[in-house]
């Protein structure tokens, strides 16, 4: 006898496990995922959800039911959305739209599958869940990109930029927004048509100059645009701004070095004014000295000396580049002079003010 107490006890445990698991099985709900495309008409199939009846085993729900007749019903949140219906030959559960679905206004779906037996609510017992579904809407190219301006839309912003402004400076960040997502969300910038002085980096949408402003008087029209990837791919409306050069304003120059002679420079009316970053690397391109009025001349430096000075220009295109690097607190503003010898024997000379930008 106490063996055999011995071997009744696992058995007893057995039993007490098999219907412990038995009824955690029951209450876990299979989970089933699928999807659909935003804007398709009322009656698509939620593609990727199928559900095997076998899968879902309403028969024990209602076996206690006279004639054994249950209904399948969507519970939660927005399931008016969707139907759900039983394909009698493949034994198959599907879903299918009411109305077309827009990801903007909501991208997924999760609620539940219950089974009533002979009569839902309000005339029959609360439903039982037997699964949770969820429905990823996918993405369309339905917007297109809205480009953000500081005026009113459709208006021409001006732009106000110092003629003596570095090369590959910065003047404007453009920015658009696309509701989409992915490919149909990702951005490329440009201008159309071009222009010769600016450039629109595609990825970012930053404007850079690329061409000098000197001596530049009338307004740069500048029409941006912005373009997604999608497909088709869909154009933002454009962006109009207007670039206005502008001439610097800076106090009267110092008289040039007393070992030079002043007899030969003529002293223009108004200097140009240049920035020095402190941090610029030495050979970076800062502006170039009136190309389109010099277009056949060369280029000198005058004053300072070539080895005193921070400064080069190209003999033969009149680019100034950096020679060295800059200390703001050894010298804050420099002046220079430069010769311009145009073929025909006439000379000129060009007074240009420098401060370092820290």
């Amino acid at each position: 006898m106490g063996c055999l107490g011995r071997l009744r006890l696992p058995w007893w445990l057995l039993v007490c496990w098999t219907l412990a698991a038995s009824a955690a099985a029951r209450r876990r709900r299979p989970s089933f995922r699928g999807q659909v495309p935003e804007n398709w008409p009322a009656g698509t199939r939620v593609s990727g959800l199928s559900i095997p009846l076998t899968r879902l085993g309403p028969e024990p729900w209602c076996a206690k039911v006279q004639g054994r007749r249950w209904h399948l019903q969507l519970l939660g949140e927005d399931h008016a959305h969707f139907q759900v219906s039983l394909q009698a030959r493949s034994g198959q559960v599907w879903l299918r739209t009411r109305r077309p679905l827009d990801r903007e206004a909501r991208a997924l779906y999760a609620f539940r599958l219950g089974l009533c037996c002979k009569h839902c609510p309000p005339r029959g017992a609360p439903p039982a869940e037997l699964a949770t579904l969820t429905v990823l809407v996918l993405d369309a190219n339905d917007n297109a990109p809205r480009l953000a301006g500081p005026g009113p839309p459709g208006g021409v912003t001006r732009l106000r930029v110092e003629e003596t402004l570095a090369l590959r400076s910065q003047v404007w960040q453009v920015r658009a927004e696309d509701p989409d997502a992915g490919a149909n969300a990702e951005l490329r910038y440009f201008a159309r048509p071009g222009s010769p002085h600016f450039f629109v980096v595609p990825r970012s949408g930053r404007v850079l100059l690329v061409q000098s402003l000197l001596h530049v008087r009338a307004p740069i029209p500048l029409r941006l645009f912005a373009r997604d990837r999608g497909q088709p791919p869909l154009l933002s409306a454009p962006l109009d701004i207007e670039v206005l050069p502008q001439v610097t304003q800076l106090p009267p120059p110092p008289p040039p070095p007393p070992q030079r002679s002043r007899r030969t420079l003529l002293q223009p009316d108004s200097p140009l004014a240049l920035s020095l970053p402190e941090d610029a690397r030495p050979g970076t391109l800062l502006t170039t000295l009136a190309p389109a009025r010099f277009a056949s001349a060369w280029f000198e430096l005058v004053s300072p000396p070539a080895e005193e000075s921070p400064l080069r220009v190209d003999r033969e295109s009149g680019e100034v580049t950096l020679a060295r690097t800059l200390d703001r607190e050894a010298s804050a503003s420099w002046e220079f002079i430069f010769r311009v010898q145009e073929r025909k024997a006439h000379t000129t000379y060009t007074h240009m003010h420098a401060y370092t930008d820290a």
